[in-house]
């Protein structure tokens, strides 16, 4: 009862904290916009009731500012500087009176423009005004076009604002600008990378600027562990993404918007089931056996991918080597990617829409043979079997003929009945930002509709998120940021759907007129599994709320220290029900199918991750010598609870709600729960020579509680050097080809805490070595427990170790770009059984044993040009992995998936295909008259698949298999090309795969074995007419020729479309008579099309497997709209 109380006051504590920082937001908000629309007063129309004695005119004019909303604007020494005193008596003063008596005594002139007052010294000159108050200041319009002096091409997002006001814009995509402003204003133009400019404006209407980049600015872009760091200073392998590409692509999943965009960073979409996630994502090929997730901290704190909207993303770092990742120790074996959400800017506040809607189909669907072929081929595959036909050539002519409907319906190949090739999806976010010099805010709201393509799924998703930025003095400076996001998701619960499209028969009706479904001879109809009041429902309903309060205190110029505290919490629950359902026969009237006990399912999960970094850091610099010092404490804390109750039999199919159930009996519930922590510490030291040598080395101390006291300690090192060539004198004569020049070499160690056997996390102790088990004592039976494993206290985190070696260019100042990359990755420790005697009589505790080798190559080019009107920039990158197991500790080979396909064995990429190698079909020649039938497959016929017996000992086992290709990838690429021409704009990405195989399996190869009957089969299989046929001899309910073998490997290789988009910015005159500052309208699409030897067998690209009867991947095809305000 203490503990429910408590967790409640926890709980309500939480959200009444939630409530408030939301209220505090817009309240701030409302302030700010109130204040922005108060009309500016003149001094002569302010009073102020004050009084001075012997007062400097500093504090003065400080009193004036905290008592008004003046602020005045002046040069350093101006007011500072001088020894003047005032003295005015205590009585309510207009503000113009109060400057005319500063002016008289301290020689100064005061001049009001809007709320700011500009202060300058007079000397002796007495016929100039001492007090100027102007009571209308007249706005005046400015325009024009803001570029890059480097190569003249226009800079877009560069921000304009009235000094010492909010008043201001930004420049569009092609770098123009309108402003309204009160005349003789100065107007500040600022840019990331380029050097800030302040132009006074006078009564022009036109004005070009031309930025001049500043060198330390453009160095400082990338996110880096626990800060930021030059470009030119990196010393590791680090890619970053911007946001605005990520907006180019729309996309249901952030995972899949990333894909081809990065070198090393390989993405498998493998379907497009509404609000799932079934999308892996690997950095630098697959490390170990165990967890192969990368590392996702989103500004700062560890969150899951699906918690972030990828229209409120700023940047993607993607830290591949150890060098960058060492920092984050136990959890960086795998790479990590560091997110940055968009923040408020300064200004007034801005108004952006984004929205799209797209229509989704099958990228690749198999053909269905027709009506004869698809009879004939039936009854061929029976009399192989030595079966009477199922068809009579009168049933066969019946249903070519079309005469008797009822009897004899027509073929249905399903996709037409069950697939909605124009399956609606939407997504919009509205997002407001601005603040001022202390509070700078950013709030968005997202809502995204996905409908399946099959009837009755679908999802949505809804997300808030709110990021403010405080500054409480030039010191110290705060971050508030909470996000919330909630998905909804309706399936039914037949996962199998696609399955039934293509491995049941075709003759079934899909639904007759009175709603009631046909069944094919095998009792399917994957209509009817599309019906949840025939096979259920599954509802889901998850929520995720992040809160990151942030704090730095810069105790000393260099010297700061930052802490954050972060906390993720996740719900979701699930209700499953299973109704009960008669299916009759609509000609006979009989019972055909039934469901005869309903039943129902519910499954709650919860888990609470609360993260706490601390960092001290200290740069300095000592003549041409630059310092960075970090250290750092970090503790995690992961608490998880799940729950799964189950009853059946309830009196009817509405009572959806556990304790309903007639048959109490059949009652059952389980809960799983797990607590683990992380501590650390952590640091980084950094040194540099003149911007030319630079050095590294990073540090990290973890301790996991999921491992024994002895094991749970590991330290994690990296060191990393840098050269830039391009700095040495003997440079010189390449400097204007080549400006930019790096050689960079690392290594270091990081681990991987999340280590599984048999798809379980592993812990120690672990639950499994406990089982319950019936005893007899005293005659009474009696449930206790015994061991069935042995426990071990060695069990800990595997570990990876990496060696990287890079070059970054950049030729023709900046137009090209190049990144190359070389690295040898080396992964120990990876969790294995080891046999042990069998007199122990327990099974043994899986040990850190096995190897994994990744090596290869990643490189990127760049190329971005201006011409006129026109723009374009060209993007390339190629990554080649080599995965090796490189030991087993003497046990394996081990097997799995369907029929043994993969298999893991030292020497070989992990799951490697492995199977039989074939030589054509079985001719007569292969059977001589002593012996019918071959030795080798006793039961084979001529056109068979014909097995090589490959250790030729005569007899063919498992023994004979082989090696026949890899399912990881060798090679991944992506291209990407930008397009411009005046205010259209097309975006083109290609993306795709080489050097990796696919095993084709189940029914698109079973020619006529089972149930599979596509187009292809019909066309080809083997007949004594037809001897090199594709297909071999149909036989019914025969295994034979669909064995693990090379005749069914394809080339997985593949180049997809993957995505397009072609855009128009609507003009500026037309913006300004709508009141907009930027709207751009575009068409697009993903998955276009795909270059690939798997279309021939209707799967695509990226299937999960060879069986193609998974939910398909999907095309889209797009419009949106992009608006500011």
């Amino acid at each position: 009862m203490k503990n429910t109380l408590s967790k409640r006051i926890i709980m309500y504590s939480k959200y009444s904290l939630y409530g408030a920082i939301l209220q505090c937001f817009f309240f701030t908000l409302g302030l700010a916009s109130h204040g922005n629309a108060q009309k500016v007063k003149s001094i002569k129309d302010v009073y102020l009731t004050v009084g001075f004695k012997r007062a400097s005119i500093e504090e003065v004019i400080a009193s004036i500012e905290s008592n008004t909303q003046y602020r005045f604007v002046y040069q350093k020494g101006t007011v500072t500087g001088t020894q003047v005193k005032v003295t005015l008596p205590r009585k309510r003063h207009t503000i113009a009176a109060i400057l005319t008596e500063l002016a008289k005594v301290g020689q100064l002139g005061f001049k009001q423009v809007n709320q700011n007052i500009n202060v300058k010294e007079l000397g002796a000159q007495p016929e100039q005004p001492l007090v100027e108050i102007p009571l209308v200041v007249k706005d005046v319009v400015v325009s024009g076009v803001v570029t890059s002096s480097e190569d003249g091409q226009p800079l877009p997002g560069v921000t304009i604002l009235v000094v010492g006001t909010s008043i201001g814009t930004t420049t569009d995509f092609d770098g123009k600008y309108k402003v309204t402003i009160p005349e003789g204003s100065t107007l500040l133009f600022s840019f990331i990378g380029y050097k800030s400019q302040e132009i006074l404006v006078d009564k022009q209407s036109s004005l070009n600027v031309v930025m001049e980049p500043d060198v330390a600015q453009l160095e400082e872009v990338v996110v880096v562990g626990y800060g930021t760091q030059k470009k030119t200073s990196l010393t590791s392998a680090v890619t970053a993404v911007n946001g605005a590409e990520l907006e180019e692509r729309p996309t249901q999943n952030l995972k899949s918007s990333m894909q081809g965009m990065v070198p090393g960073l390989t993405i498998w979409d493998k379907g497009g089931e509404p609000g799932s996630n079934n999308i892996s994502i690997r950095v630098r090929g697959v490390t170990t056996l165990n967890d192969n997730n990368p590392l996702v901290i989103v500004d700062g704190v560890e969150q899951p991918y699906e918690s972030i909207d990828p229209s409120m993303i700023e940047s993607i770092s993607v830290l591949k080597d150890a060098a960058s990742t060492a920092i984050y120790g136990s959890r960086a074996a795998n790479g990590v990617l560091l997110i940055t959400t968009k923040r408020g800017e300064e200004g007034k506040p801005r108004i952006n829409y984004s929205g799209w809607v797209a229509f989704q189909n099958p990228t690749n669907l198999p053909e269905h043979m027709g009506t004869e072929n698809y009879l004939r081929l039936q009854n061929l595959a029976y009399e192989n079997r030595g079966s009477a036909p199922l068809y009579s050539e009168e049933d066969i002519q019946n249903y070519v003929s079309g005469k008797d409907r009822l009897n004899y319906p027509l073929p249905n190949d399903w996709f037409n009945s069950v697939i909605d090739n124009y399956a609606p999806m939407q997504n919009h976010t509205l997002s407001i930002s601005g603040g001022g010099d202390y509070l700078k805010t950013m709030a968005s709201i997202n809502y995204r509709d996905q409908k399946g393509i099959f009837p009755n799924r679908d999802s949505k998703l809804y997300q808030l998120r709110l990021n403010n930025d405080i500054k409480i003095n030039d010191k110290i400076n705060l971050g508030a940021d909470i996000s919330y996001k909630r998905q909804q998701r309706n399936t039914t619960n037949n996962g199998n759907i696609y399955h039934y499209m293509l491995h049941g028969s075709q003759w079934a009706v899909p639904q007759y007129p009175d709603g009631s479904y046909g069944l094919s001879k095998q009792g399917h109809n994957p209509l009817m599994y599309t019906d949840p009041d025939i096979v259920g429902r599954t509802k889901v309903v998850s929520d995720f709320v992040n809160l990151n309060v942030k704090g730095t205190y810069e105790i000393l110029e260099g010297l700061k220290f930052n802490t954050q505290v972060g906390v993720n919490y996740w719900k979701e629950n699930q209700l499953k029900n299973w109704p009960t359902y008669e299916i009759y026969d609509y000609n006979t009237g009989a019972l055909r199918k039934q469901r005869n006990i309903n039943q129902l399912q519910e499954l709650r999960y919860e888990s609470k991750r609360m993260t706490w970094n601390n960092t001290l850091s200290y740069d300095f610099e000592v003549n041409k010598h630059s310092f960075h010092v970090m250290a750092g404490y970090s503790q995690i804390s992961y608490d998880y609870i799940g729950m799964n109750a189950q009853g059946q039999n309830y009196y009817n199919n509405d009572l959806i709600g556990l304790g309903n159930d007639a048959d109490k009996a059949k009652r059952n519930m389980n809960s799983s729960y797990l607590d683990e922590g992380l501590r650390s510490v952590f640091g980084r030291l950094r040194y540099s020579y003149n911007d030319k040598y630079f050095l590294e080395t990073n540090l990290r101390y973890d301790g996991s509680s999921g491992f024994s006291e002895d094991q749970r300690y590991a330290v994690f090192p990296s060191i990393s050097a840098a050269w830039r060539l391009s700095e040495e004198a003997f440079w010189d004569p390449l400097r204007n080809v080549v400006d930019n020049f790096k050689l960079r070499a690392s290594y270091g160690e990081t681990g991987n805490n999340k280590i599984y056997q048999n798809g379980q996390r592993v812990y120690y102790p672990t639950y499994e070595n406990l089982l319950l088990n019936n005893y007899v004592f005293n005659g009474q039976l009696v449930t206790g427990v015994f061991q069935n494993k042995l426990a071990s206290s060695e069990l800990t985190w595997e570990s990876t170790n990496q060696t990287n070696i890079g070059l970054d260019a950049s030729v023709f100042n900046g137009k090209i770009l190049f990144t190359f990359d070389w690295f040898n990755k080396l992964t120990e420790g990876i969790l294995l059984d080891l046999e042990i005697p069998g007199i122990i009589g327990l099974e043994a505790s899986p040990i850190n044993a096995g190897k994994v080798r990744n090596r290869g190559w990643e490189a990127q080019v760049t190329y971005r040009e201006k011409k006129g009107d026109f723009r374009y920039n060209v993007t390339l990158n190629l990554s080649d992995v080599q995965n090796e197991i490189v030991d087993l500790a003497g046990t394996g080979p081990y097997f799995n998936g369907e029929k043994d396909w993969m298999t893991w064995q030292e020497g070989q990429p992990i799951n490697s295909l492995w199977g039989y190698r074939t030589d054509g079909y079985y001719t007569e020649a292969d059977f001589d008259e002593d012996n019918p039938y071959p030795l080798l497959a006793p039961s084979a016929k001529v056109g068979d698949i014909k097995y090589v017996d490959r250790n030729e000992d005569g007899v063919l086992n498992a023994e004979d298999k082989e090696i026949l290709g890899s399912t990881i990838p060798r090679y991944t690429y992506g291209a990407n090309l930008g397009l411009g021409w005046k205010n259209f704009d097309v975006n083109i990405q290609f993306q795709g795969v080489a050097k990796q195989d696919m095993a084709v399996m189940g029914s698109l190869v079973e020619a006529g074995s089972w149930e599979g009957f596509t187009l292809d089969i019909a066309k080809d299989y083997w007949t004594p007419e037809n001897p090199d046929a594709r297909f071999p001899r149909p036989e019914k309910q025969s295994n034979r020729n669909t064995q693990p073998s090379d005749k069914w490997v394809v080339d997985g290789s593949y180049l997809r479309l993957k995505n397009l988009q072609i855009g128009y910015n609507l003009p500026e005159i037309f913006l300004d008579k709508v009141g907009m500052s930027r709207a751009r309208v575009y068409v697009g699409g993903t998955n276009l099309f795909t270059i690939s030897k798997l279309n021939e067998w209707g799967i695509d690209a990226e299937a999960p497997t060879g069986r193609g009867d998974f939910y398909p991947q999907l095309k889209t095809y797009t419009i949106g709209l992009n608006v500011g305000f």
